[in-house]
């Protein structure tokens, strides 16, 4: 529903043959070698992020407002606390296809690097593509 009125002026100015600005941005790639080889870098950066070196991002304490990747009993987890003193506890592992969460303290969200999901400071999906919240 949030893009039903953008994607029938695209498609409109897709039948009458007219200039669309949105039309790159929504454009459906299907997915074949040719056209993932623009984009390799990028993919093998976001799964290096996301696979490798937000593991060694590991935090031992954390302040009021901050998050991070804590190890509790040889178990990682992805831990934040609140400005009023309580600790929140989430798999570090985004829901969608396990890709390591980052925290973003500037914008108080978990980030994950690989499809680029979003969730607030409590692990609620903010943005997806993944469809779920954080695993408590």
């Amino acid at each position: 529903m949030t893009n039903s009125f953008l994607a029938s002026k695209i498609i409109k100015d897709l039948y009458l043959n007219n200039d669309n600005a949105y039309l790159s941005l929504f454009s459906c790639h299907y997915y074949s070698l040719s056209y993932s080889k623009i984009y390799l870098k990028q993919i093998l950066h976001h799964l290096y992020l996301g696979y490798v070196k937000f593991h060694f991002h590991i935090k031992n304490n954390l302040q009021r407002g901050q998050g991070g990747l804590m190890k509790i009993n040889h178990k990682l987890y992805a831990v934040y606390l609140d400005r009023q003193g309580i600790y929140h506890y989430f798999s570090p592992y985004c829901p969608h296809l396990k890709g390591l969460l980052s925290f973003d303290e500037k914008n108080q969200i978990w980030h994950c690097p690989c499809h680029q999901s979003v969730f607030d400071c409590y692990g609620k999906l903010i943005e997806g593509p993944c469809l779920k919240d954080m695993k408590k």
